[in-house]
């Protein structure tokens, strides 16, 4: 949820630090709730593997990252 309209983006990383798919990326995001999917596969389209992955959501009012595990 976005306090205020402007930019935000949502990244997945692997454990290396680089990004394997960016879901939202607005330069003008509005206030307000804001949802994204994720189907476990990269910017390539292919399936990400198993394993430990980090999403990061970054906003005007700062970032945050969490982790998680996709398991086939």
């Amino acid at each position: 949820t976005m306090a205020q309209s402007g930019p935000a983006r949502v990244q997945i990383l692997d454990v290396s630090g680089r990004v394997a798919r960016t879901l939202l990326d607005e330069r003008d995001a509005a206030a307000g709730r804001q949802q994204v999917w994720f189907n476990g596969v990269g910017a390539d389209g292919s399936p990400l593997a198993s394993g430990l992955y980090f999403y990061r959501v970054t906003t005007a009012s700062g970032s945050t990252t969490r982790r998680f595990a996709i398991l086939r």
